[in-house]
């Protein structure tokens, strides 16, 4: 009985960290008004925003509006200022 009891209270610490990264991004993308956030001063767009424009369904694509979820801190964050909104060429070249 314990064990299924510790199971269940696994599940539901998963279930709702996922919730909280998802409010995360979706806080995030709001901010970002969909564009690309990345003002590395090595990409083609020295100290300006990228401002790419991004497709929220193509999160983690390949694609030319493909985007990812970058860490500032390089752990994963539990607020949407911790994190930004870089397409997917930005997020190669970092």
């Amino acid at each position: 009985m314990t064990n299924i009891l510790l199971r269940l209270i696994i599940i539901g610490l998963v279930v709702y960290e996922v919730n909280m990264y998802s409010n995360v991004v979706e806080q995030a993308w709001q901010r970002c008004g969909g564009k690309c956030e990345c003002k590395d001063q090595s990409h083609a767009h020295t100290y300006i925003r990228c401002n790419r424009k991004l497709i929220y369904e193509n999160k983690d694509k390949p694609r030319i509006d493909g985007w990812k979820v970058v860490y500032l801190t390089g752990v994963a964050a539990d607020t949407a200022e911790n994190i930004r909104i870089y397409c997917h060429s930005c997020f190669k070249q970092d």
